[in-house]
């Protein structure tokens, strides 16, 4: 069984829209279309976004069916187009980061937000995703990969209660505690990174406070404050929370994600994408965790998403000969966002000698195929590198 990946990146302006499709065994005319963020700070009626959302419909994905929507994080310009994107659409499942012990009325209300612009319904599985890591398959002998319907089948109902206007009952909200499923021969490798305690406590704080302050007493209150995604990550994610941490918005909420053909590490050719959101890995911290959960996919990475549209603050020198090193690295931003991307981020990487990408809104889609009948197999690799 050999599966063909077609992979494209709109020009969205300051946002992100990525839509894979995976190809299966052409005879039964199997398809899986997934979808990584769809936002813009570009968004309108003629605006760059609303394009590539037709463009999607009517040339990538003519199914009418999204198998898998990733939500990297709750910042507009990375899902503002989900309204657009819903219209006349089944989404299947919606991937969303947890945090556990977060304000469960705010939990409440981003899914509510999601059912009132019909981007999910009853039929819509919510998977969440925690920050658990699992082991690395290059020193794990024993790791075998679960299907993602077996992951479904066995994954941890959320049992806590919610306000959902009747229907917390019927909507399927299931916890995933591995990060890491396979679909027919591809692999899917999520990371959240782990809140500390301070920040989800600090978030909590000024979700209540921005309740309080606009005297939000039901969802009807809270949906028609103001243009709700911008006051609502201003007062939330980002004027109330500690300067002196290293958090200072919720783009460390992002759910990153890395897809690959399942037998990649057996492959000679490089075949993996990784999708970072807007995650800050300028933070030691930080960067440690998401290197402890993707160097082992380093030397067979393709195409790497730098961070928040290459802002320097989100930046670290580390990525230059790791992330970086023999691989393309895309940039989306706006063409008139200042440091979005930053030049010195650009230069070290055209420095070093490796590829980058910058797609504005002034460009074309970028489109990328990975067809693994096409990949071919190394003689020399072991059974520990096995994803099987």
């Amino acid at each position: 069984m050999s599966t063909k990946g077609e992979f494209v990146t709109y020009p969205v302006g300051q946002g992100l829209f990525y839509a894979g499709k995976l190809n299966i065994d052409k005879i039964k005319k199997k398809e899986f279309n997934f979808i990584y963020d769809c936002g813009s700070n570009h968004f309108g009626a003629d605006g760059h976004l609303m394009k590539s959302i037709t463009e999607y419909k009517t040339s990538f994905n003519l199914t009418k069916v999204i198998d898998m929507l990733v939500i990297s994080h709750l910042d507009r310009d990375h899902l503002s187009g989900l309204k657009e994107l819903a219209k006349e659409t089944t989404i299947k499942r919606i991937f969303l980061p947890y945090i556990k012990n977060l304000d469960i009325k705010l939990f409440s209300y981003v899914l509510k937000t999601l059912l009132y612009y019909k981007v999910i319904s009853e039929e819509t599985k919510v998977i969440l995703i925690n920050g658990l890591v699992n082991g690395n398959p290059k020193n794990d002998d024993s790791l075998s990969l679960p299907s993602l319907e077996k992951l479904e089948s066995k994954a941890s109902k959320f049992n806590i209660k919610l306000d959902l206007g009747g229907l917390e009952n019927s909507l399927k909200i299931l916890e995933f505690n591995e990060t890491r499923f396979q679909l027919f021969d591809w692999l899917f490798d999520f990371y959240n990174y782990p809140l500390p305690k301070d920040e989800i406590l600090s978030i909590k704080s000024s979700f209540e406070e921005f309740i309080k302050r606009n005297k939000i007493k039901k969802f009807e209150d809270f949906i028609n404050c103001m243009e709700f995604w911008i006051p609502f990550s201003k007062t939330v994610y980002l004027e109330n929370i500690k300067k002196d941490n290293f958090m200072n918005d919720n783009n460390n909420l992002s759910l990153c994600l890395m897809h690959a053909p399942l037998q990649v590490l057996e492959y000679k050719e490089a075949s993996a994408t990784l999708l970072t959101g807007d995650l800050d890995l300028n933070k030691e911290v930080i960067y440690k965790g998401f290197n402890s959960k993707y160097s082992y996919i380093l030397e067979k990475l393709k195409v790497f998403f730098l961070p928040h549209h290459g802002s320097r603050k989100n930046w670290n020198e580390k990525l230059v000969w790791s992330y970086c090193n023999n691989t393309l690295s895309i940039i989306t931003s706006g063409s008139n966002y200042e440091h979005h991307p930053d030049f010195e981020v650009i230069s070290k990487i055209f420095l070093s000698k490796n590829d980058f990408l910058s797609i504005t809104e002034k460009f074309d889609s970028y489109k990328y195929i990975i067809d693994t009948k096409n990949l071919n197999l190394s003689k020399s690799i072991g059974k520990k590198s096995s994803l099987k």
